[in-house]
């Protein structure tokens, strides 16, 4: 479901804005443009569009989405919390991994700056992973671990 309302607003955002339009939302800090990302996370691996790039980015996008398919019951404990965590982070590896198959590049256009600021460019996908990604750090880090009884010594 996530990786479908990521797919929407997608498509919604180039069926209307043209890779020169900004739709200012909150001056001065929010606006909504259009960017076609080639790279991964925060920019990185941008230059150049080749089928090569696109091929490994996409099998490491399927690396994780098998790898939280297998192992996700043993990442997250039981809670709702840490389910819920999971499946945004899978949702939003599906609707990145669909951009880059569809089109070869992944469609951001949500855009924050402030002052001399700026954040990378992303979208709703790039938001679930992130979102995902720290409410599991949230739950490993606050969660209490069984802890396991000291042998006993003997001698």
């Amino acid at each position: 479901m996530l990786a479908l309302l990521d797919w929407a607003s997608k498509w919604w955002v180039l069926q209307f804005l043209r890779p020169t339009d900004e739709w200012v939302i909150i001056p001065g800090f929010f606006q909504i443009i259009l960017a076609k990302n080639p790279g991964i996370a925060f920019g990185f691996f941008q230059e150049g569009e080749s089928l090569l790039k696109v091929a490994v980015f996409s099998c490491i996008s399927l690396a994780g989405i098998l790898f939280l398919v297998l192992w996700g019951d043993q990442i997250a404990s039981e809670s709702v919390f840490s389910k819920t965590s999971l499946a945004l982070i899978l949702g939003g590896i599906i609707g990145n991994l669909g951009d880059r198959l569809y089109h070869g590049y992944v469609v951001d256009f949500l855009d924050v700056s402030w002052r001399q600021y700026h954040w990378p460019t992303f979208n709703l996908a790039d938001s679930c992973i992130t979102v995902g990604v720290l409410m599991l750090a949230c739950v490993e880090l606050i969660s209490p671990r069984p802890s396991t009884p000291k042998p006993i010594n003997t001698e």
